[in-house]
């Protein structure tokens, strides 16, 4: 499993999506990408709660081929004609809260910066993606004690072990 944190605006600078703008994106990608290239391996897409950005977790699937799904879904955003997806009391607990053109705004501004790091570097995947390892894993790992009362447990050294083999991706603004 690798999840992508989609970075659309910078950590702590004070420049944060509004609900809207979150929403609405969220709507219109989850959608796109669930219907998509990489559907069938796509685990989860959903926002950020510091409203800097959106993971996007997928099984099996090359960093290059995710990289070009979500330059794809943002440009179906921007093109995307009528309603955005899920808008009615039936599909979303907040339909009201829902505009398209703040979902395209979202999507415009990260496909700019995107199509400028691919432009200024070729397609050096590096540049756009980086690797990072997961503190929480390193903090688990480190911080887990189990008190002598308690019995060591299985189930919680197979959950550590299958977050050591989840890796993180960035890619950022």
């Amino acid at each position: 499993v690798t999840t992508y944190d989609m970075r659309v605006k910078k950590p702590n600078a004070g420049d944060y999506m509004s609900h809207l703008e979150m929403h609405s994106f969220e709507h219109m990608f989850a959608t796109y990408v669930r219907n998509g290239n990489i559907a069938d391996r796509v685990l989860y897409f959903g926002p950020m709660g510091c409203q800097t950005g959106f993971y996007l977790l997928t099984s099996n699937v090359p960093d290059g081929e995710v990289l070009a799904e979500i330059r794809e879904v943002l440009s179906k955003i921007i093109s995307h004609e009528g309603e955005v997806f899920g808008a009615s009391e039936v599909e979303c607990g907040n339909y009201r809260c829902l505009d398209l053109e703040a979902s395209k705004k979202v999507a415009r501004e990260y496909l700019a910066v995107l199509d400028g790091i691919l432009h200024a570097g070729g397609h050096d995947l590096g540049k756009i993606i980086a690797f990072t390892d997961d503190r929480r894993t390193n903090a688990h790992r480190n911080s887990t004690k189990h008190p002598a009362h308690m019995k060591h447990s299985q189930s919680c050294c197979k959950a550590a072990q299958m977050r050591k083999r989840r890796r993180r991706m960035t890619m950022s603004i």
